[in-house]
């Protein structure tokens, strides 16, 4: 059943470093996530004065991003190797996060703030993404992806915490700093990669031969 074929598949992602490695920022990203987009438009509105329509528009910037990111993934990937990409792609899009929190002020420096968030996070996000779902496709054999998937999205599950902390948080520490704890937990996730094998790799390795 999907319990079980979920706690094999946590079995496994324990089991080996490059795995372990993705499962940890995923968790950090999620986390991170969860607790920012819970809060990120009430700070807006209620802290910085936009109006939904100018954060609408500020918001569609990211999603441009995004869509150029998706477009150049697979230039860049050969470029400077999977481990890299996926890597620093990850860290300077959490580290893209601390815009948020900086933003004050009149209302055009805040929004350039809110706008260098979504246009410098954007595109290295989604090549990230996709060089993370290509590393988790390549390294597990056939057998085993569906069981590794099922841990995967279990482990963004925390995302769920992320939103409940953040309702928490955002009442007892006020909304800008529970987005910098957001952020700050992104950013412990790309920690965790810079710190793994994963950054070596030029491509996916071979899938792994067995279960641990």
């Amino acid at each position: 059943n999907m319990r079980r074929e979920m706690a094999e598949g946590l079995r496994v992602v324990q089991g080996y470093p490059l795995m372990r490695a993705i499962a940890g920022s995923t968790a950090g990203r999620g986390l991170g996530r969860g607790m920012i987009g819970t809060v990120i438009l009430l700070f807006a509105i209620r802290e910085l004065g936009f109006q939904t329509g100018v954060l609408t528009m500020i918001f569609a910037l990211g999603g441009g991003s995004a869509a150029i990111g998706a477009v150049v993934a697979s230039r860049v990937t050969v470029r400077y190797g999977i481990g890299k990409t996926l890597v620093y792609g990850f860290v300077l899009a959490a580290i893209s996060g601390l815009f948020i929190p900086m933003a004050q002020g009149p209302l055009i420096i805040a929004g350039a703030m809110l706008a260098a968030e979504q246009l410098i996070g954007g595109a290295p996000g989604v090549i990230s993404d996709i060089n993370e779902r290509t590393l988790i496709q390549g390294y597990t054999p056939d057998q085993w992806l569906g069981r590794v998937n099922s841990a995967m999205r279990f482990i963004e599950s925390v995302t769920l915490i992320g939103s409940l902390l953040a309702g928490v948080l955002g009442g007892a520490i006020g909304l800008r700093f529970t987005i910098l704890i957001g952020v700050c937990c992104m950013l412990a996730g790309g920690l965790w990669l810079v710190l793994s094998p994963v950054r070596l790799l030029d491509k996916p390795p071979a899938p792994f031969e067995r279960q641990p």
